[in-house]
């Protein structure tokens, strides 16, 4: 049994929800979802909604090809690639904890599908950073070996089309299921939330972490105030390394919370903004 302060993400994971989704259309199926987490010492598995969830120690290494470490997940994916009959589905292609991933499967012998998220293939980045090489170079070995790829974005999607062939690849974003996402009504979402019906809102949902818009936001935060702009920050999280300061610099910021008052925000905002540093 995990300790109290374990949380089992089932609910927010992209690769939760795209498991729920398949349960509710097959039960050919055991599916698993894998997720890191700090500060334990242990593996811990439950099983909720009929999706078995493990999560996997991991800690921090500064000099390494992935600041992240995970060996047990490591371990664990080798033993199921060469034990048993699986089909892996990564979730965040590019992402620099992948690449331990990419250095320790043999992707050759079981099939795999990839999903690509926020990051950008370091192909992109090479002229601004060259020491990026590396993680090109281990992606450039591997990819080659994955049987399907999810790209989010167009420039993704010709990126790997061009290298990997059409037929492996579809352009797909991921939308909202507005059997859970219902906005309500304006005025009712701001007076459940103490908001005036002339107070102007506006909404960043998203990581408080200086890689993300929040840091953008919280530069010009001091003139938008002073105009009469409420700034409404939800989705910290205390590992943020902008946390704290958005945190003590901004009233009206909250910690990461449930759909169903997330859903207040969205609804009682007169904009909501995702800015970007171009």
């Amino acid at each position: 049994k995990a300790p109290y302060w374990v949380v089992f993400d089932v609910t927010d994971g992209f690769h939760v929800r795209l498991s729920s989704s398949i349960i509710d259309k097959t039960d050919r199926y055991e599916i698993e979802c894998w997720s890191l987490y700090e500060n334990i010492d242990r593996i811990y598995t439950k099983k909720i909604n009929g999706i078995k969830h493990k999560i996997f120690p991991s800690f921090k290494k500064r000099i390494s090809v992935s600041r992240i470490q995970y060996p047990s997940l490591l371990s664990t994916l080798k033993k199921e690639i060469n034990e048993n009959k699986v089909i892996i589905h990564l979730h965040g292609l590019h992402l620099p904890t992948m690449i331990p991933i990419y250095l320790w499967a043999n992707f050759s012998k079981v099939p795999v599908v990839a999903t690509h998220r926020g990051s950008a293939s370091s192909f992109f980045l090479l002229n601004k950073k060259p020491w990026t090489i590396n993680r090109f170079l281990v992606e450039q070995l591997t990819f080659p070996n994955i049987d399907f790829f999810f790209a989010q974005s167009r420039i993704e999607f010709d990126f790997l089309s061009k290298r990997y062939g059409r037929s492996k690849v579809l352009h797909f974003q991921d939308g909202i299921d507005f059997s859970v996402i219902k906005p309500i009504d304006r005025l009712v979402a701001r007076k459940r939330l103490g908001l005036s019906k002339s107070q102007k809102v506006l909404l960043y949902a998203g990581h408080f972490a200086s890689n993300k818009p929040a840091k953008t936001l919280l530069s010009i935060y001091p003139e938008l105030h002073s105009r009469g702009i409420e700034v409404y920050f939800v989705g910290g999280f205390s590992s943020h390394d902008l946390y704290s300061e958005i945190k003590n610099t901004v009233p009206t910021s909250f910690d990461r919370m449930p759909i169903k008052d997330l859903i207040l925000y969205y609804s009682a905002a007169d904009i909501h903004v995702y800015p970007s540093d171009d």
